[in-house]
């Protein structure tokens, strides 16, 4: 497990929260794209795109935080990418609300 590579030393109680906070943005996302409607629709591509976007950004920090450790702070990366990826994640969903095209 990635925590016990990091040397966390926690409690294990904490580990599940500390899952569910690591997986939290993704679970919003996927929540997003089920109320999004067809699959073609602009506000669809756009989260879609997001969830990559995402995706790759707290894949690639997770990654830079195993191969290059800091001296302080270890847990900084685990702590501000679930934030951020729901901040992501809600901005596109706000966006791709507001310019909807109107039905005719």
């Amino acid at each position: 497990m990635l925590t016990a590579y990091v040397g966390w030393s926690g409690a294990r109680v904490l580990i599940a929260p500390f899952l569910v906070w690591v997986v939290s943005p993704f679970v919003l996302l996927w929540c997003l794209l089920g109320r999004t409607g067809p699959a073609a629709s602009g506000a669809s591509r756009m989260l879609r795109v997001t969830a990559v976007g995402v995706s790759t950004a707290c894949v690639a920090a997770y990654m830079a935080r195993i191969a290059w450790p800091p001296r302080s702070q270890g847990a900084f990366v685990f702590v501000i990418m679930p934030p951020l990826a729901c901040v992501a994640a809600l901005v596109a969903k706000l966006t791709a609300g507001a310019f909807r095209r109107p039905r005719a």
